[in-house]
């Protein structure tokens, strides 16, 4: 399962309203993380919320979300201060730099989890992050749950989490005439090569020599995120379903079917998960 987490510097942030006007690093914008830290504040401290990326703007202070300024990600960038939201990436977030090192590549070493835990270090609020294997805590940090108590430790339960999701997904634009084919396709896929054992291809093993050809190793199966039981499954679906829809024109209407899409998280948020891939 992936595991999304906010880690606080305890000296400035001792609850969730404290994030309000503080300098924070994000994994990646638009990631799981990012989008399970918006949908904690959500109900608690914008309730009235159209649209995800001005919330964040006009809520933190100067910070650092890298992929922001991507076109393919935020086409539409309704209310973004990209200087604001970008201005601790870079080579060094003790310096402000403006936007142009908002990138999601090695130039930025704040970039990804990793990239965030190490610039919280040197300097900022907090870090939203997917949880790593071994995370160590400083004597000043901590995990913060999205009830907004303080976890001093790294070992944390679900209901700390901001989220605990599925760890892969295959997704279909809502609309696709063709969904409905793909869906059975997988299925068959499912039935024939991973389900069957006396198949000599195995859909989800290795071919040849080659790991985690077509699918990873471990997973063990698909089935369908509308009809699944499985909790996690349903707390990504829900992420999804709980994006505030635009009452305004800071709205992109979908020319295809005459609803609105969210600008922000564009490539997830326009589409719809139609199968899970259950990793063990």
């Amino acid at each position: 399962m992936i595991r999304t987490v906010l880690v606080v510097n305890t000296t400035t942030v001792k609850s969730l309203e404290d994030l309000q006007g503080k300098s924070g690093f994000f994994s990646e914008y638009g990631d799981i993380a990012w989008l399970a830290f918006a949908d904690v504040l959500r109900p608690k401290l914008w309730p009235n919320a159209e649209y995800y990326g001005q919330e964040l703007t006009n809520f933190l202070g100067n910070s650092c979300m890298p992929g922001i300024q991507d076109l393919d990600r935020e086409p539409y960038p309704v209310g973004i201060n990209f200087d604001k939201l970008c201005s601790l990436c870079g080579s060094d977030p003790t310096v402000q730099t403006g936007s142009e090192n908002c990138n999601t590549d090695s130039s930025n070493i704040c970039y990804g989890s990793d990239g965030a835990l190490r610039c919280l270090s040197l300097a900022g609020d907090f870090a939203v992050i997917i949880l790593p294997a071994n995370l160590k805590l400083s004597n000043n940090t901590a995990i913060m749950c999205k009830n907004g108590t303080l976890s001093s430790s790294a070992n944390i339960d679900d209901d700390c989490a901001l989220s605990v999701t599925v760890n892969d997904q295959i997704i279909t634009r809502r609309s696709d005439p063709k969904n409905k084919n793909i869906e059975m396709m997988l299925q068959e896929l499912d039935e024939r090569f991973a389900a069957q054992t006396h198949t000599s291809f195995k859909i989800f093993d290795t071919f040849g020599s080659t790991k985690d050809l077509i699918f990873k190793e471990t997973t063990i199966g698909m089935e369908i995120a509308s009809l699944s039981n499985n909790r996690y499954a349903k707390r990504q679906l829900e992420l999804f379903e709980n994006i505030p829809k635009p009452r305004t024109s800071g709205g992109i209407e979908d020319a295809d079917s005459g609803s609105f899409i969210i600008a922000s998280f564009t490539l997830i948020s326009t589409s719809l998960f139609v199968l899970w891939i259950n990793s063990s």
